[in-house]
This record gives structure tokens, sequence and C-alpha cells, in this order.
């Protein structure tokens, strides 16, 4: 399994794959201490907690296309312009979202949790109207990165094939279970409003 590689690759490989994994759990350390601190002052569940991040990462994304397209000498320096449109989006979206939404849950934490349960959802449904349902590359993009590691034909738009059938058939499944539930005016059975 390991024949192929040298101890040195073993080391280098084995050395990448941590710093990796440390970075992934600074994120998430950092997400968690985010919630904690916002629940803690503020009596408040938010579950739009990641559409807020992937604002930011877009940010980004449009900060390098902006830089590439426009301002080629300065591409080296994109990334301190980025990370500072990136604060000032999701900022600015925090702060639309408190104004207009939280403000009025305050005391409320269940409430709170569905209504921002129910803006990411708008989010990312808005975030994929805008962007494209496929995930986006900072500072050139290669096509293995572009379609998720699938080799497609040329030609092939659509999602690959396998992934479609057990999708499809959770939904058929999903369906099946709600009329089994409901009756025929569209209400639980046995309950009356």
């Amino acid at each position: 399994m390991f024949g192929d590689y040298s101890l040195g690759d073993l080391g280098a490989i084995f050395a990448m794959q941590g710093f990796a994994g440390l970075i992934l759990f600074s994120v998430y350390v950092l997400m968690a201490l985010g919630l904690a601190i916002i629940f803690g002052q503020m009596g408040v569940i938010n579950m739009a907690h990641g559409e807020f991040m992937i604002l930011g990462a877009y940010m980004t994304y449009l900060c390098s296309g902006f830089f590439q397209a426009h301002l080629p000498g300065l591409f080296p320096a994109y990334f301190f312009v980025a990370m500072a449109m990136a604060f000032l989006a999701s900022g600015a979206l925090g702060m639309l979202v408190e104004w207009a939404l939280i403000r009025h849950l305050y005391k409320r934490p269940l409430d709170t949790l569905l209504a921002t349960w129910g803006l990411s959802l708008i989010l990312q449904q808005a975030y994929r109207s805008i962007f494209g349902a496929r995930e986006v590359g900072v500072g050139g993009r290669s096509p293995r990165q572009e379609d998720g590691g699938h080799r497609r034909a040329p030609g092939d738009e659509g999602a690959p094939p396998r992934a479609v059938g057990p999708a499809h058939e959770v939904v058929r499944a999903a369906d099946r279970h709600l009329h089994a539930l409901l009756g025929a005016d569209g209400r639980v059975d046995g309950e009356g409003c």
C-alpha cells in the first residue's frame, strides 16, 4: 500500500494532512466560539452562520476575478482587499438581518432558530442562482476542481448519473410518506385545525 512512497514522502504527506486538519479544526472552533458568544450575549440561535461565511468566500472570489480582469499588476495584493470586502459584506448582511429579522425575536430562541434556518435556505438558493451550483475557485480554476473530480464526457453538463437515482428515490419515498400521513383534506389524520 505504501510501497511506492519513500519514508520522506510519507512524512511530508502526514505533515500536510496534519496541518490541513489543524486548519479545519481552527475554522470549526472559530465558528463554535462565535455561535456560543452570540447565543450567550444575545440569546439568539443563528442557523445561518454558514451562509455569512459563504458570503465572505464569494466576496473573495469576486475580488479575485476583479483583480485578474482589471488590475492584473496588483493581483498579488488582492487578498488583503478581499479580506476587507469579506468582513464588510458579511457585517453589512449581519446588520441587515438583525435589523429586519432578529430584533423582533429577542427572548424567543426557538423562533430565532426557525427564522434563521429559513434565512439560510433563502441565502443558499440565492448563492446558487447567482454563482451556480458548482463550487468556484479563487485565483484560477482547473476543470478537475470545477467538476468535483468527476470526469465528464464532452457536452455533459448535468449531475453524474449515479447521483441522480438515489436522490430521486429519496424524494419519492418522502412523497409517499407524506401522503400516508396526511388525510384527504391535507391535515394530519385526527386533528381538527
